[in-house]
């Protein structure tokens, strides 16, 4: 969970990533917005969560199982 301008980022280990405005939550699976599929085998063979940080000009960025071991810029 990361925090910042944009408001509350969430991403669970399946890559839902849920967004909260200070007014509404929205949520949307990684595979929409990226080209990294979800793991077919659910928990299995994946050795880490999904992470998420803000950087100091309040762009999100991912680092999920899903997109080969790299880090993703979202906003």
């Amino acid at each position: 969970m990361v925090a910042g301008r944009s408001g509350v980022w969430i991403v669970d280990f399946y890559g839902n990533l849920s967004h909260f405005d200070a007014e509404d939550w929205t949520a949307e699976n990684l595979k929409t917005i990226t080209s990294a599929p979800p793991p077919k085998d659910g928990l299995a063979g994946c050795d880490q969560p999904a992470r998420l940080t803000m950087t100091g000009d309040g762009r999100l960025w991912i680092f999920w199982h899903g997109s080969g071991g790299e880090k993703r810029s979202l906003g």
